[in-house]
C-alpha cells in the first residue's frame, strides 16, 4: 500500500508495523496468512511483540469467528501484538486475507516496556450493526 501526501508518494510507512488484536494473534493462523501453511507457525513468533492500543474497542462480528476494531473512548484499551512483515509480499497477504470490510490506518501502540510505536491497524469499516456490542 503506498501512502500519497500531497503529489508525493511515501512507502517508507510500509516499515511500520501492524497492530493485531484478534484472529491473527494466533500464531498458526498469522503463519497460514504470511507463509501459506500454519507449519510455519514458530518463524511467526520473532515478528511480533505485545503491546496495546487505547480509544478503540473490540467486538465480535455476529456470526462470524474474528472480531472488529471500532473508534471507542480514549480509556477503552485493546491487547495484541506488534506484527514486522519483511516485505510488501507479507503486506500485500495481509490486506488480502483482512478483505473489504477493514481499512488499515495508523495508531500509536504502547509495547510492554512503555515504548510508544506508530502502527497499522486494520480498523471495521462494515456495517455497526452486525457487531455484538456490549
Amino acid at each position: 500500500m503506498t501512502t500519497i501526501i500531497g503529489d508525493e508518494l511515501v512507502e517508507s510507512q510500509q516499515r511500520l508495523p501492524i497492530f493485531v488484536y484478534g484472529t491473527l494473534m494466533a500464531a498458526p493462523l498469522l503463519a497460514w496468512v504470511l507463509t501459506g501453511t500454519s507449519a510455519n507457525a514458530s518463524s511467526v513468533l520473532s515478528k511480533r511483540k505485545r503491546a496495546h492500543i487505547s480509544g478503540f474497542a473490540r467486538h465480535p462480528v455476529l456470526g462470524s469467528d474474528y472480531p472488529a476494531l471500532v473508534r471507542a473512548t480514549e480509556s477503552s484499551i485493546v491487547d495484541g501484538y506488534l506484527v514486522f512483515p519483511n516485505d510488501q509480499v507479507e503486506w500485500n497477504k495481509l490486506d488480502n486475507f483482512e478483505g473489504e470490510t477493514y481499512t488499515r490506518t495508523t495508531v500509536e501502540a504502547i509495547e510492554e516496556d512503555g515504548t510508544q510505536v506508530e502502527a497499522y491497524v486494520y480498523l471495521w469499516t462494515g456495517s455497526q450493526l452486525v457487531l455484538g456490542m456490549r
